[in-house]
């Protein structure tokens, strides 16, 4: 079960980067916030950089549980933010 959890965790994670390199590529600050709103337990107001939101939101895709990932990610599906992955959790 372990195992297969974090093979999902790859996937999300994989699907994450993706979304927000696109979000740095075409300089999309709305997209970059909304990636970060999936990973970040705390979301970015005015006054952030650009960069500084990019560069927290990689470290958090990083570090990010299982069980967050869990909760969150489908939010993020479900608003258009990332593409669905091929497997799920189990156990949560």
């Amino acid at each position: 079960m372990y195992e297969h959890n974090d093979k999902v965790a790859q996937q999300m994670k994989a699907e994450l980067l993706i979304q927000l390199k696109s979000a740095k590529e075409s300089d999309d600050e709305e997209l970059l916030r909304k990636v970060a709103s999936i990973v970040c337990p705390s979301h970015y107001g005015n006054g952030f950089e650009f960069e500084d939101i990019y560069n927290e939101t990689l470290k958090e895709i990083d570090m990010v549980q299982n069980y967050w990932l869990n909760e969150e990610f489908v939010d993020g599906v479900n608003a258009g933010i990332v593409n669905n992955v091929e497997l799920e959790f189990i156990g949560y």
